[in-house]
């Protein structure tokens, strides 16, 4: 089987075409964004999601422009399943609910209209049970939509990932940089967590997947593959912190503080990316990255409820400076791994095997 293996031959092409179109059709939808409602809380809260997708949308337009012909009938059902998720959501958020009736009502998802939550949960559904077939799992491992090999980094990443992000906004308490919107209840938090997360999944797949299939599977193959892992983790962070550049502005994450929050958000970016992408190279798949993103935006807004709301955002734990330093040491040894060595010929078995 043909399988989408890169060559140093017009990457740097193809890295320049994904991060110019990225960056051009995100800057424009930042800038509308300013131009109509001015600051983040004036925005409708379905643009980060759109926002969130366009990522996965330049990759796998730059997969159908540069490696077309090897791309398996699952890999294009995996993709327009995808396609279609986010088309059935931008027609119901511009031009209303087809269906007016709401099924789920969780906090974060809860303006998502019921037409687009059958056919998101429907599709992530199919791409699931496409991973129970060996022969279909085997045609989407090469471009890292199955789920992958060593599954039991899916377990040990995920307990440890939520460990230390729980800690570091827990600290937010115990140093009193701020108080719950609600009241301090761990219980309220934890079970609120498991819920979202694993209901999350399900409904806002769609969003992470836009994210990480961008970043932790189209542009890491090929940033690893010509720089290394070592450093190309850190552009790729970088990038990735850029890349939100437009929200922060609006005051996302650090509001009034556009200048130093844009900083800030880069080194949480970096941070967050040799988190991500290290066991993205140890199980192969986009699914891990997917799940990890989706519990660092749950984590978040639960914690500000039921832990502490920072009165400064910057100058705190969680996402805030003192949270980044705490995490950035455990990210620094994670790099002294010796997977980073390896990161481009494991890229490069993946792209040429039909499975683990």
């Amino acid at each position: 089987m043909s399988t989408e293996k890169i060559s140093h031959s017009g990457l740097n092409k193809e890295i320049l075409v994904f991060i110019g179109i990225t960056f051009l059709i995100t800057y424009a939808f930042d800038l509308l964004l300013i131009l109509t409602y001015g600051t983040i809380d004036k925005v409708p809260p379905f643009s980060t999601i759109v926002q969130m997708t366009m990522p996965a949308i330049v990759a796998i337009f730059c997969m159908c422009v540069y490696t077309y012909r090897t791309l398996t009938c699952s890999v294009k059902i995996t993709y327009l399943l995808f396609l279609l998720s986010v088309a059935v959501f931008l027609f119901e958020m511009y031009l209303g609910p087809v269906i007016p009736v709401k099924l789920v009502t969780l906090p974060i998802f809860q303006f998502m209209p019921t037409l687009s939550l059958i056919v998101i949960v429907a599709s992530i559904c199919i791409i699931m049970l496409m991973n129970v077939v060996k022969r279909l799992r085997d045609e989407l491992y090469p471009f890292g939509l199955s789920i992958g090999k060593n599954l039991k980094w899916y377990g040990i990443s995920i307990l440890l990932f939520s460990l230390l992000f729980f800690s570091v906004y827990y600290l937010n308490h115990l140093f009193h940089c701020g108080d719950p919107y609600f009241s301090f209840n761990l219980k309220e938090f934890f079970t609120s967590l498991c819920i979202n997360c694993v209901l999350g999944f399900f409904v806002g797949w769609v969003c992470y997947f836009g994210e990480e299939y961008g970043w932790r599977i189209y542009l890491q193959d090929r940033l690893f593959t010509k720089f290394g892992g070592r450093i190309g983790v850190l552009i790729l962070g970088i990038i990735w912190g850029l890349w939100h550049s437009g929200l922060i502005i609006m005051g996302m994450n650090y509001p009034d503080k556009p200048f130093i929050g844009n900083l800030v958000m880069l080194l949480l970016s970096v941070v967050f990316a040799v988190f991500f992408c290290i066991v993205v190279l140890k199980t192969g798949s986009v699914w891990i990255a997917v799940i990890l993103h989706m519990i660092t935006d749950t984590t978040e807004p639960l914690a500000w409820f039921y832990i502490s709301y920072p009165t400064d955002m910057i100058y705190s734990f969680g996402t805030g400076i003192f949270g980044i330093i705490i995490m950035g040491f455990f990210a620094i040894i994670l790099l002294r791994h010796d997977i980073w060595d390896n990161a481009a010929a494991l890229i490069a078995e993946r792209q040429g095997r039909t499975g683990p």
